[in-house]
């Protein structure tokens, strides 16, 4: 479907130049639907580092990691006594935010600018590697594009958590291998990431698999070195704490895990990235042949990677989790997806004369286009992916920190990002705690009895205590019983509910 236009040459003859076919059209629909993305998340990420209050339940509790480390203290305290906190993960992530607290005060701008600049970093990364696979500029860019366009990026790529660092560190450890094939300089990033986030298998299983195929040797001689340095860090973390760091990384996390989570979050990926989550299948199908080759040249990385990461992903379904672990298969799916962008372009190219080539290359621009359509978004309330902080919000927890201010003594909260920027020292913390008290793990009664008792003139919620549909799995029925017995409404500010002692 060439169209031509007619123009003049420099001598007055007339000449036939091509114009833009429909397919070239449909690229640069492409080209600008993953762009334009790309700028949606720049600018809601940017919103998320300038809100200076929480937007995730775990936020304002990595904060205040972070505070203790600044202060001279270190994690993971005993849990039977006030305050009664759980540290889930390794020190890295709070200790580079406690280098934020100190040279820019208790505030959440610079966890979050940890994490956005780890996405966007990560995001080059992925282009990189797309890059050493195919050589292609294009292909490169696409894949990065392409994984900023993801929901699971989208909602967690600029947030106060650990999950953006640990995954840099992941794909840096790839690329770094893979560039010059060698296990050394990658083996400081996979040590970083594993003590960012426990759960990081993914990249250390690719790196290892990856070896195997080639040298068992030298896979052997990796594992061995990978295990004793996490072994040293590991046995330095439970001296420093006295062994309580055993029950914060492990015991504490052992929770309860539902298989029915596991498929709604993948039929959720399926159904909402039906083109580009699918990449990670053909990238399993098509490297198959690779590992089988056993040839160093044909790097079955990705393949092994990808298959970690649908091993990360299904720890979704231990309860609390969420969609950040979709974010390795989020940029197994990127890479993946360049390299077929790549193979698609290349194979129109070399059989420009062939129709069926042409078709099929037609075939990927149209699912290219529909996998756009099907998961647009905006930064506003009606089609965000995530809450993009406004300015309403803003007034809102201003007026409620300067409320909470005016408190004296503790406040207890749900969230304790607001009352740590209103100098109030976090009490406990709602999700961990009921889940170990349904366990068995923690003993509630001591926390019961100090509300019953009094202690804390004033509880801070992001909900309605008189409602009957409050979250079960961060809070336990004695919980909200107490609260109901002790403490009377206050005061209300946009998504904030303040309770005072009953009179």
């Amino acid at each position: 479907m060439d169209s031509n236009h007619v123009k003049n040459s420099p001598s007055g003859e007339l000449i036939s130049q091509p114009g833009w076919t429909l397919r070239q059209y449909a690229m640069a629909l492409v080209w600008g639907g993953v762009g334009m993305y790309a700028l949606i998340f720049v600018y809601h990420g940017a919103a998320v580092v300038a809100y200076p209050y929480d937007l995730d339940n775990s936020e304002g509790f990595l904060l205040y990691q972070s505070v203790r480390i600044a202060d001279g203290e270190f994690l993971y305290p005993p849990l039977e006594d006030a305050p009664y906190m759980v540290d889930n993960y390794p020190p890295i992530y709070p200790l580079l935010g406690s280098f934020a607290v100190a040279y820019f005060g208790t505030n959440l701008h610079g966890l979050r600018a940890i994490s956005l600049i780890s996405t966007l970093l990560t995001a080059l990364l992925l282009g990189a590697w797309t890059h050493q696979r195919t050589q292609s500029r294009s292909a490169a860019i696409m894949a990065g594009l392409i994984f900023l366009s993801f929901y699971h990026v989208y909602q967690w790529g600029a947030l106060a958590r650990v999950d953006a660092l640990g995954l840099l560190f992941c794909i840096t450890a790839l690329v770094v291998f893979e560039r010059w094939r060698n296990w050394g300089f990658a083996l400081l990033f996979l040590l970083l990431a594993m003590f960012t986030k426990q759960s990081l298998f993914a990249a250390p299983l690719a790196i290892l698999l990856s070896l195997l195929a080639t040298d068992w040797r030298r896979a052997l001689k990796f594992l061995i070195v990978l295990l004793f340095s996490a072994f040293v860090f590991w046995e330095f973390i439970l001296l420093v704490t006295d062994n309580l760091a055993w029950h914060h990384l492990i015991t504490y996390n052992v929770n309860t895990f539902y298989w029915m989570d596991v498929w709604v979050n993948f039929r959720h990926w399926v159904w909402m990235y039906t083109v580009w989550g699918c990449a990670p299948l053909a990238v399993l199908l098509f490297d198959a042949n690779r590992v089988r080759s056993n040839q160093d040249s044909a790097s079955p990385m990705l393949f092994w990677f990808t298959l970690g990461a649908i091993g990360e992903a299904m720890l979704c379904g231990k309860i609390g989790s969420a969609p950040n672990y979709f974010l390795a298969l989020a940029a197994a799916a990127a890479v993946g997806s360049g390299v077929i962008f790549y193979q698609v372009q290349q194979y129109s190219r070399e059989q420009a004369s062939n129709q069926a080539a042409q078709i099929v290359a037609a075939f990927f621009t149209a699912a290219f286009i529909l996998q756009l359509a099907a998961t647009i978004h905006w930064p506003s309330p009606r089609f965000d992916f995530a809450q993009t902080p406004t300015r309403s919000d803003t007034q809102a927890g201003r007026l409620m920190e300067n409320r909470v201010r005016q408190i004296e003594g503790p406040v207890l909260s749900d969230l304790c990002g607001l009352p740590l920027l209103a100098g109030k020292t976090p009490l406990f913390q709602p999700f961990i705690n009921t889940q170990l008290a349904k366990e068995g793990k923690w003993d509630q009664r001591p926390f019961l009895s100090s509300i019953k008792n009094r202690m804390y003139p004033a509880l801070l919620l992001r909900f309605d205590l008189s409602r009957p549909d409050w979250d079960r799995r961060r809070f336990t029925e004695e919980m909200i019983a107490a609260f109901r017995e002790t403490y009377a409404p206050s005061q209300q500010m946009g998504a904030y509910y303040l309770y005072t002692l009953k009179s």
